[in-house]
């Protein structure tokens, strides 16, 4: 049986802008953001808090949140989104211009309680609370440093500034 592919989530209602940053990213390597994204998913999966198969709506709506989330995180607070990162293993940092789509104000409030509304819903633990964040992070730095935005980040779209 093969799993539908998931529709986009609206973002309209967070008021997205896109805005362009400079930021100092460490180096990522392919091997690294799949297993960010295998950290995500089975963090998920092993929890019993998503079944994508079943429910592609509501992953799709978490991972596009949370993606927004970390990029928020990271115009605020970079060296604490990328604390993560500051091992010999991922080298030294080195700056990258990027696209960042984030939620407005009042959208990244919206965001933050979303999510967190979730994770309570869903009874997640604390460490499966990490692990996801961990997959989440890894995946957009992955993203930042490979083609210099999130792959949420369209051009086409009158609304983004």
């Amino acid at each position: 049986m093969q799993t539908p592919l998931p529709q986009p989530f609206d973002i309209s209602n967070l008021e997205p802008v896109l805005l362009q940053a400079t930021l100092k990213l460490p180096s990522l390597s392919p091997a690294d953001v799949r297993a960010g994204s295998h950290l995500f998913s089975s963090a998920l999966a092993d929890g019993g808090y998503c079944d994508a198969r079943r429910n592609p709506a509501v992953l799709t709506e978490l991972l596009t949140r949370c993606l927004l989330a970390v990029s928020t995180e990271l115009l605020e607070q970079p060296d604490r989104v990328l604390a993560c990162f500051d091992t010999d293993r991922f080298g030294p940092r080195s700056e990258r211009s990027c696209d960042l789509l984030v939620a407005s104000g009042a959208g990244a409030t919206k965001n933050a309680f979303w999510i967190e509304r979730r994770v309570r819903r869903w009874k997640m633990s604390d460490e499966c609370w990490a692990a996801v964040r961990a997959g989440i992070v890894t995946m957009a730095v992955g993203s930042l440093v490979t083609i210099g935005r999130l792959p949420l980040t369209t051009f086409s779209e009158p609304a983004l500034h």
